[in-house]
C-alpha cells in the first residue's frame, strides 16, 4: 500500500494485532466491519472478510460506497472476501446479513 496515513484513533502500532472483531447485532456487525476493514487498510494490513456467497456483491458495494479502494484492495492481495466456510464449523445464525461470520 502506498503511503496510507492513519485515520484519527486507528491503532497501527506494529506492537499490537488488529485480528478480530465482537460485535452485538448484524446491523453492528455490518458497519463494524466496514471499519475494520477500513482502518486495517489503512494501516498496511491484510483484511481477510468471511462472506456467505449471497452476500459478497452486496458487501463489496457497501465498502465501495465508503470510498474504501476496494478494486484495488482485491488486486494487491490486501483484502479478500472468503466464503463463509473459511471460518470452519457452522454457526447458528439465521439469515444474518452480509457480515464478517455470514450464514
Amino acid at each position: 500500500m502506498n503511503d496510507i496515513s492513519s485515520p484519527e484513533g486507528a491503532c497501527c502500532d506494529p506492537s499490537l494485532r488488529h485480528c478480530c472483531l465482537i460485535f452485538e447485532d448484524p446491523q453492528e456487525q455490518l458497519a463494524a466491519g466496514i471499519s475494520f476493514v477500513r482502518e486495517g487498510l489503512q494501516c498496511g494490513e491484510k483484511c481477510i472478510w468471511a462472506v456467505a456467497s449471497r452476500h459478497r456483491r452486496q458487501v463489496l458495494e457497501l465498502l465501495r460506497a465508503t470510498h474504501i479502494d476496494v478494486d484495488g484492495a482485491l488486486g494487491s492481495g490486501a483484502l479478500e472476501l472468503r466464503p463463509r466456510a473459511y471460518l470452519g464449523s457452522p454457526l447458528k445464525q439465521r439469515d444474518a446479513p452480509p457480515c464478517l461470520s455470514g450464514s
